[in-house]
């Protein structure tokens, strides 16, 4: 096992070796900067990607084509907070009413 490799699983940046590549280097401050925030940016998207797959979603939902049409807004809340998640800020609950078919699962996923 290399110097690099032993170093980095001690220190808990695993994929740090696999990154020396990805960065251009101009002078050592910079490349470790880059190299670091390259590792927190990787280390965030798996996080978010593991915690996605543990939440058990049936699927990935995107807004780009919702309906919004059918759907009425309290006088707290409107279409610009909810899709900003301003809500989730202030540590607010959203609490979703319908009928069957009416987009309440594709709006909490």
């Amino acid at each position: 096992m290399s110097r690099l490799r032993e170093l980095c699983k001690e220190l808990k940046i695993w994929n740090l070796e696999d990154l020396i590549t990805e960065v251009e280097f101009s002078n050592p401050e910079q490349y470790l900067i880059d190299i670091l925030e390259l590792a927190l940016k990787k280390r965030h998207t798996r996080k978010v990607k593991r915690l996605i797959k543990r939440a058990g979603f049936p699927g990935t939902k995107t807004l780009d084509n919702y309906d919004f049409n059918p759907i009425s807004f309290p006088e707290s809340i409107n279409k610009t907070e909810l899709l900003t998640l301003k809500f989730i800020e202030r540590q607010e609950n959203l609490l979703m009413l319908g009928t069957v078919g009416t987009g309440k699962t594709h709006l909490a996923i």
